[in-house]
């Protein structure tokens, strides 16, 4: 379905990404502070929900990538 937009389409569990800072990957469930409020307990780093689960993704897929050998990719 996705052929048309990019060659490899990669499935990476999305579990826990909403709780996890995605710079030190502390994860507790108080870090998501509201529905779209995030602040991480260890550091005090705060941002929005939804980037810094979209950020934990991303970072989840060029793991993926790298450990395939794909150490050449660069997000967008």
């Amino acid at each position: 379905m996705l052929d048309y937009k990019c060659c490899e389409a990669i499935k990476v569990k999305a579990a826990y990404t909403s709780q996890q800072y995605y710079e030190c990957e502390y994860t507790e469930a108080d870090n998501r502070m509201t529905q779209r409020q995030f602040e991480c307990m260890a550091r005090g780093h705060a941002d929005r929900a939804d980037l810094n689960a979209a950020a934990n993704i991303l970072a989840s897929g060029i793991g993926h990538l790298h450990s395939e050998g794909c150490s050449g990719y660069q997000p967008l």
